[in-house]
């Protein structure tokens, strides 16, 4: 149906796409809703890839170097790995996901591989809450928490054994380095700190014009 074509494209280009798939399973059921939806993962999976690897490759390469600084462990050598922990990490939009992890140097089977079965997961439970919702089953809402369980189990498991840190708040100065314009490959900017009063960087020394008053000699 349209409905999921247009879950697919706005998902691929920024739309959150969990209110989808509430809406999926009330006006669809489950079992058309979890088609529909599965369908449309796997569409929105390829879309993202060919996008990252395309025209956004610059964008996106950054993105996941970003995205990699919350891998605490150097036992992730592994993509896959890296794409698996990537998908459990909370509080990243589902669409920056998508381009991070296309972006991991790795093959587009193992990129789908990984991402479409956690992405689904989480799809189906929100699409057995809606139809919950809408049909009064309180099964579907049990099987919608078993579903989201393993995805916050693994979240605490990968925190405690270092795989994921949290995110620190940048400090005034780190935000305006970050969005100082750089190529992909240049060395981290640093900041430079100049004392209170200090002369402006790259100002003309000053001159001093003296006048000579003594009488001129013989």
């Amino acid at each position: 149906p349209a409905y999921f074509s247009v879950l697919a494209v706005g998902a691929t280009l920024g739309l959150p796409a969990a209110p989808f798939y509430l809406a999926g399973g009330v006006l669809f059921g489950t079992q058309v809703a979890l088609i529909g939806v599965a369908a449309a993962l796997l569409v929105m999976q390829i879309l993202s890839f060919l996008i990252a690897r395309g025209p956004l490759l610059r964008w996106s390469t950054r993105l996941a170097e970003a995205t990699e600084q919350r891998f605490a462990s150097s036992a992730l050598e592994s993509p896959a790995a890296r794409i698996l922990v990537l998908r459990l990490l909370p509080a990243v939009p589902t669409v920056l996901k998508n381009y991070a992890a296309a972006s991991m140097g790795t093959s587009f089977p193992v990129y789908l591989a990984v991402s479409w079965p956690v992405a689904f997961l989480f799809a189906a439970a929100m699409v057995l809450l809606g139809d919950s919702a809408a049909t009064g089953r309180l099964w579907e809402a049990a099987l919608a928490a078993a579903l989201v369980l393993p995805l916050l189990v693994g979240v605490w498991w990968l925190r405690s054994r270092g795989f994921i840190v949290r995110a620190k708040p940048a400090t005034p100065v780190q935000e305006r380095v970050g969005q100082l314009p750089r190529q992909i490959g240049d060395p981290p900017v640093a900041p430079v700190v100049m004392p209170i009063g200090a002369p402006h960087i790259g100002r003309p020394p000053e001159t001093v014009t003296t006048i000579d008053h003594s009488e001129p000699g013989p």
